[in-house]
């Protein structure tokens, strides 16, 4: 990722991407793209200006497009295939987190959608949708148990061809993961199942000030199993401490 830097008074910053000229390009096939937290509070001129379908988006945080050089819009054919995107937080965003032309078998599953950047007046929450898809095999896409954070209703957050659709089953409500914790040694370890997209683990030593005591939590998970875990030392003292899972 490069340093951002002044373009006729837009940010503009790199990202990583392939094109036709790319050493050994390769159209992706067989791609998992699992248990990210995927953000970007930067922007381009070309992320807010460039044409949907027919130019580069450059603003996606994950993008499969099967692309010529006169055109990003290709009518035709399926050749990107197998891809899964699975448990990821999708945050700050613009125009679109998700975008794929030319796509089939295609799973998304299991993914916390985030509110997008709209504070600066750059792109309207009414021109944002979720999932941006051009000439995919759409009865082959399944959209299941994400979570819809954006504020951007359901049946207008999926766009199809330029029309948004409602897809049964694309998303749920949103539901906290059940902690457990347990002594072992001179640590308190807590653990939930992984993965909670959308979930931060925080900590506090007094319920009495409700909300104002909690804070997020510094240890950082490792993966046991299908389970995160977090130690801490116990408190010294007999001082309490609680945890709880907050959505972000």
């Amino acid at each position: 990722m490069g340093f951002p830097k002044k373009i006729n008074n837009y940010k503009a910053s790199t990202f990583p991407a392939m094109t036709s000229t790319f050493l050994n390009l390769f159209v992706p096939t067989n791609v998992v793209i699992m248990e990210n937290i995927l953000s970007d509070c930067s922007y381009s001129e070309l992320a807010i200006s460039n044409a949907i379908p027919t130019q580069e988006p450059a603003f996606a945080l994950v993008e499969f497009h099967n692309a010529t050089i006169s055109s990003d819009y290709v009518p035709g054919g399926f050749e990107i295939s197998g891809i899964r995107i699975l448990y990821n937080a999708f945050l700050n965003w613009r125009r679109a987190p998700l975008t794929l032309h030319n796509a089939t078998d295609v799973n998304v599953i299991g993914n916390y959608f985030g509110p997008p950047v709209t504070n600066d007046g750059l792109v309207p929450l009414t021109n944002d949708v979720i999932a941006d898809l051009w000439v995919s095999d759409y009865p082959n896409l399944r959209f299941v148990n994400n979570v819809n954070a954006t504020t951007i209703s359901d049946g207008e957050s999926i766009s199809e061809d330029g029309t948004t659709n409602a897809i049964a089953n694309a998303f749920e409500q949103p539901v906290g993961p059940r902690l457990a914790a347990s002594l072992v040694g001179g640590n308190v370890t807590v653990s939930w199942t992984s993965p909670s997209p959308g979930f931060v683990l925080q900590q506090t030593g007094s319920l009495t000030n409700g909300a104002a005591d909690w804070v997020d939590a510094t240890n950082e998970p490792v993966l046991a199993g299908a389970s995160n875990v977090v130690s801490f030392p116990v408190p010294g003292g007999g001082t309490n401490q609680f945890y709880r899972a907050r959505q972000r």
